[in-house]
């Protein structure tokens, strides 16, 4: 129902009147915004997640094997080993940049959230105290097609 175009709604010069199927456009566009402001916020904490996860060994192994090397535990073969595991991780963690991609998934959600914050706006006014259906319709059809643009996919 988003991608039908609204071109059919403009008559003219004149203004189009606020129908229930113009609000169900703007409703179906809200519940959308909804659905993957949702779904950025899980995929967000996911790489959050991920980077501790691979990150936090390239912090802890080489302060361990710091404690170890004044130790009579200390071996060459230890100490290569661990820091061949520190270095892993942190390839691994700076391959898949789950830094940026977490940041780039909570900002997607916060312009999704405005995007929902801006559908129950409209639809909280009174028919008669809004303005120009056509208008708000492109508008906020817009925004969306803006935003899902510019999400990030993974």
């Amino acid at each position: 129902m988003i991608n039908e175009p609204i071109q059919h709604l403009h008559t003219g010069s004149e203004l189009q009147d606020w129908t229930e199927t113009i609000e169900n456009y703007i409703i179906d566009i809200k519940n959308k915004s909804g659905f993957a402001s949702e779904w950025h916020a899980r995929k967000g904490v996911k790489c959050k997640r991920l980077r501790h996860i691979w990150g936090l060994p390239t912090i802890i192994i080489p302060v361990f094997l710091t404690a170890l090397e004044n130790s009579r535990y200390h071996n060459i073969i230890i100490m290569s080993f661990g820091l061949a595991v520190a270095m892993i991780c942190s390839s691994i963690s700076q391959l898949f940049n789950w830094g940026k991609r977490s940041s780039d998934h909570f900002q997607a959600k916060s312009k999704y959230d405005d995007l929902y914050t801006d559908c129950e706006e409209v639809l909280a006014m009174d028919r008669e105290s809004r303005r120009n259906p056509v208008h708000i319709m492109s508008q906020i059809k817009m925004h969306f097609d803006s935003v899902n643009t510019h999400s990030p996919a993974y």
